[in-house]
């Protein structure tokens, strides 16, 4: 349990440090982008005038997903567990949470850095 706790905070904690706009290290993360695909300090994917945003608490929630069902011992760690859950927890917190495609207009959403041009 306490193993569970610690990895959640973790997680928590790192994405609040990486993934929050008002934070001085996700300032400082250098923008990468491969043509169409921004890649931090977020996932992102331009279709032509719609960008599809990979929220890191969706990817979490698939690799949790994943996780429950392989019989690794690694993967079944409470540390790793509870990474996940702080990460999607975290990811939730935000007001564009659910916003996975969107239109170029509507770049600019409060409390978030969208994709840089």
């Amino acid at each position: 349990m306490l193993e569970t706790m610690l990895g959640g905070a973790l997680g928590f904690s790192l994405f609040s440090l990486t993934s929050h706009p008002n934070s001085p290290l996700n300032r400082r993360l250098p923008q990468k982008r491969v043509w169409r695909f921004h890649i931090t300090p977020e996932i992102k994917i331009r279709l032509r005038n719609t960008f599809l945003h990979c929220h890191h608490w969706l990817i979490f929630a698939g690799l949790f997903i994943f996780f429950q069902t392989t019989e690794k011992a690694f993967l079944q760690s409470d540390m790793i567990q509870g990474f996940m859950i702080g990460s999607i927890a975290q990811g939730l917190t935000y007001e564009d949470r659910f916003m996975v495609f969107y239109n170029a207009a509507q770049e600019k959403v409060p409390g978030k850095k969208m994709f840089a041009k």
